[in-house]
């Protein structure tokens, strides 16, 4: 959904990391049958499901194919999962498209593997998101963090000059690691850095 053919509404902000719809694939074949909008109109609620630290990859896939890779069967899982240890991306589209993975990349993310906090909702609701996987049908938005001068501040004075800089990599998260995710070596920061050192 894009923001220039929403009507004048007032929407719901999420400003988590995590996104919040997702629209299982047989909702999203079916025509949405056009409302108008009067104060007879009824109001239904909207409900959130709620997976905090738990495996959250059959939820987020609902909105792929059957017959995607996603949500296919364990052999074609098992073929695929050997192409997700190339260290290099081939094909930008897919790459970005969670449908085109195998359930095993699951263990390769945090959010994926065990996000802290996860609610979500199966209702076609305009809310704007600052972030989303391929499978999620949140409104983006600009991070409201982009608007917040000191966060960006840079102070030149405070850098190594580039003679002086060495061949080392290291990395830092300024989110704290959940107990959920602790044994997280096999996620993307500990996968570039093992890489990169060898």
């Amino acid at each position: 959904m894009q923001m220039q053919f929403l009507p004048d509404l007032k929407a719901p902000l999420n400003e988590f990391d995590e996104p919040r719809v997702i629209i299982p694939h047989d909702q999203l074949t079916n025509p949405i049958k056009p409302t108008s909008s009067t104060p007879e109109t009824s109001i239904n609620p909207i409900y959130l499901g709620q997976q905090d630290k738990q495996r959250v990859w059959e939820t987020i896939t609902l909105s792929c194919p059957p017959d995607s890779l996603a949500r296919s069967d364990s052999s074609l899982q098992t073929a695929a999962k050997n192409s997700l240890d190339l260290p290099f991306i081939t094909n930008l589209s897919e790459s970005q498209d969670i449908c085109q993975w195998p359930s095993s990349a699951s263990t390769k993310h945090g959010f994926l593997s065990s996000p802290s906090t996860f609610h979500y909702t199966h209702h076609r609701v305009p809310i704007l998101a600052t972030a989303k996987f391929s499978t999620f049908h949140d409104i983006l938005m600009p991070s409201s963090y982009y608007f917040q001068g000191d966060i960006a501040a840079v102070d030149d004075s405070k850098d190594t000059a580039w003679q002086e800089k060495k061949d080392l990599v290291y990395c830092k998260c300024d989110v704290p690691i959940d107990a959920a995710i602790l044994p997280c070596l096999g996620l993307f920061p500990q996968r570039l850095i093992s890489y990169v050192s060898k």
